[in-house]
């Protein structure tokens, strides 16, 4: 078959784009190649397999043709997304480790080029993939799509690793090639507002933090403070076209309101914040429960500002200012690394203090507050610079002092504030400043942004959750024909300690489901969960809606709860929320063992130590007070497969219906969406 006749053939079936027409297509492509035996041919096979949906006929050719020695490493590329397809993400991640060290073909296109810079990217390769993405713009000349797809590739690179001059720099050409790119425009906008945000831009090898050189933003002009304004103007006209080409982004109009709120523009952050809410109202998503109360708080804090209050919160008056901004840097030089960044923020439910570091040498952060320890935390993560992250719940909030400075340092030196001060002065007009008292007496804040109350009331508050564990458990043990066990936190600590671990406000568990996919894992939580409602438990989701949470009103109410998360086999890996996808098996977890915690029986994994190492590491024999989650450890792809599970707002919706008609019975609990209750005026349901 002649390449003229192939691609008159692709060319009649993709105008018929019917199944059927591809299925012709591959009948024939499947006898020449079983006759030419080349790997050209294989993938030609697997592309018309993928064209009728036959993605495992597709697959088939496609390793055929990997096998081949002439098959070229843009062909191998296509294995990559078809494995993920299929979920056989362990392949894939195989495969991308093999691809990331192999070089195209000297006549390789730019789209190979970028496809490599994109692999390389996702095994952290950072600077491989700078390499291929730069190769791929040198050879997209004549080729203004891949030149385009290149660059945003190359420039989202750069906005990662902290080089957001080079970053813009691209970018401004790519509006200017492409004034019709909305995305374009919103990455400009990031860029800009990152240079804003810090203060400046980061320079130097691209291979780890450490060889990262922060440059003040505008260190060689007459007037620094007005490069920085700029930066800020630049960040908001991008964004405002960005929007403009793009109306219906309403994640880019939140953050919009963001820069015309900085920018003192009252009247068009309500505008932007109102777009903001209405479209994060309007989705079919689990990711509508976790956007409402971030979106009305900031609609409510824009009106507060502008002097039109609608509700009242005390977190609308809380702000920062930056202590010792000589725009210059550590102790006024400019040419001084700092150790890293921090800033802080008022969110719905607390205040966020959040930054990076510089070195993997750096382990901790010690938060101060004037000259007291706040906590001490891990860094963490697997973005470029290691993270910080504490925040400080309503109720710390409102005992802080109504005036003080807060801090982060290392043993190596201070975090910069904002990559300019040695401090934030932060404001809490409410604050009743009890907190400094409280921890000099021995209360210590945990690692939820709560102080934790006197140990005997702390271990009043966790016999409840061990009580309430017990009537749940003895719900599946007789009603549902499957264990509830322990996990997470409680597990560690009943298996490791033989109690809770000191301060732990919750109580973790699990049951194996019948199911091996995450979309028949949600259906069988809601029919339990329908079932734990009728039985009089008060069921609760969270704002991603997770499945779910089980309280009951003899034992504490809704502040008293267990935190059920299905648990299912799939790709030789145990599969559980919130963020866990280890390799284990069936009979790692079941069947179950009981400990003794409490006076109370309760069950744990036949093997604990797989999920423990699993989740925790080799170190999770020893406390670590330090210790703290980071959702970007996580592979985007695991994100993925468990948001399936995830339960969205019209199956909430569904679920309420049924309760208030055709599964109604006498002396229900309830079914309580915590994202879909109204935030304003403040209650505990939504701020739990």
């Amino acid at each position: 078959m002649t390449g003229r006749l192939k691609s008159a053939l692709y060319a009649r079936a993709g105008r018929l784009d019917a199944p059927w027409a591809w299925a012709i297509v591959a009948a024939l492509l499947a006898a020449l190649a079983r006759v030419r035996g080349t790997a050209r041919w294989a993938v030609r096979l697997g592309y018309a397999q993928q064209r009728r949906g036959r993605l495992d006929l597709a697959r088939q050719a496609y390793e055929r043709a990997a096998s081949l020695p002439d098959c070229l490493l843009a062909w191998r590329l296509r294995l990559i997304d078809l494995y993920e397809a299929q979920g056989e993400l362990r392949r894939a991640d195989e495969l991308i480790a093999e691809l990331a060290a192999r070089a195209p073909e000297p006549d390789a296109g730019p789209e190979v080029w970028e496809q490599l810079g994109a692999v390389r990217h996702r095994t952290g390769d950072r600077p491989g993939a700078e390499a291929a993405f730069r190769e791929a713009l040198a050879r997209s000349a004549t080729d203004a799509t891949v030149a385009s797809d290149a660059r945003l590739r190359l420039a989202r690179l750069l906005d990662e690793v902290g080089h957001w001059a080079q970053a813009r720099a691209l970018l401004d050409e790519e509006v200017a090639a492409h004034p019709e790119h909305a995305e374009a425009w919103r990455l400009l906008a990031q860029a800009c507002h990152h240079q804003w945000r810090w203060n400046g831009t980061f320079e130097g090898a691209l291979a780890a933090p450490d060889h990262a050189v922060l440059r003040p933003l505008g260190e060689d002009a007459d007037d620094p403070a007005a490069v920085r304004a700029q930066a800020h103007v630049d960040a908001c006209r991008a964004l405002e076209e960005a929007v403009r080409l793009a109306p219906g982004q309403h994640t880019w109009w939140s953050s919009l309101g963001d820069l015309r709120r900085e920018a003192g523009y009252r009247a068009g952050a309500i505008e932007a914040e109102q777009h903001g809410l209405e479209g994060a109202l309007a989705q079919d998503r689990p990711s509508a429960f976790r956007l409402r109360h971030p979106r009305e708080f900031k609609l409510e804090r824009a009106y507060h500002e502008a002097g039109l209050p609608r509700v009242e919160d005390p977190l609308f008056d809380v702000d920062f200012e930056v202590v010792g901004d000589e725009g210059t840097g550590v102790d006024g030089h400019a040419s001084d690394q700092p150790v890293g960044l921090f800033t802080a923020r008022a969110t719905f439910y607390a205040v966020r203090v959040e930054g990076f570091v510089l070195s993997r040498d750096v382990e901790v952060v010690e938060v101060l507050l004037d000259d007291v320890v706040l906590r001490r935390v891990n860094v963490g993560g697997e973005g470029f610079f290691p993270e910080v992250v504490l925040v400080l719940r309503r109720a710390t909030v409102d005992q802080l002092p109504a005036d003080a400075e807060l801090r982060l340092r290392t043993e190596q030196g201070p975090l910069l504030a904002h990559g300019r001060g040695e401090a934030l002065r932060m404001r809490v007009p409410h604050g009743s400043g009890e907190l400094p008292g409280l921890l000099a007496d021995g209360g210590v804040l945990d690692k939820k942004g709560n102080v934790r109350p006197p140990q005997a009331l702390a271990r009043a508050h966790q016999d409840a959750y061990v009580a309430l564990y017990a009537r749940v458990r003895d719900f599946f043990d007789e009603h549902v024909g499957t264990p509830l066990f322990a996990l997470y936190g409680t597990l560690l600590g009943a298996y490791r300690d033989g109690d809770l671990i000191p301060g732990d406000d919750d109580f973790d568990a699990t049951y194996v489901s019948a199911h091996h996919d995450p979309v028949a894992v949600k259906r069988e939580a809601t029919e339990l969960m329908v079932r734990l409602v009728q039985a009089g438990f008060t069921v609760l989701f969270n704002r991603r809606g997770r499945l779910f949470r089980v309280a009951h009103d003899d034992i504490g109410g809704p502040d008293v709860h267990v935190d059920v998360a299905p648990l299912w086999f799939m790709d030789g890996r145990a599969w559980v929320h919130p963020q866990l996808a280890l390799p284990a098996t069936r009979e790692d977890f079941l069947p179950v063992r009981d400990l003794t915690v409490r006076g109370t029986t309760v069950h744990v994994p036949q093997r604990p130590e797989v999920f423990l190492e699993g989740n925790y590491g080799p170190g999770w024999k020893h406390p670590d007070p330090g210790f703290v989650y980071y959702r970007s450890a996580v592979d985007r792809q695991t994100h993925r497969t468990l948001n399936q599970a995830l339960l969205r707002p019209s199956e909430h919706r569904e679920l309420e219906e049924r309760l208030a008609g055709p599964d109604a019975r006498p002396g229900m609990g309830r079914l309580i969406a915590i994202g879909f209750h109204p935030l304003y005026p403040l209650n505990d349901v939504a701020l739990s």
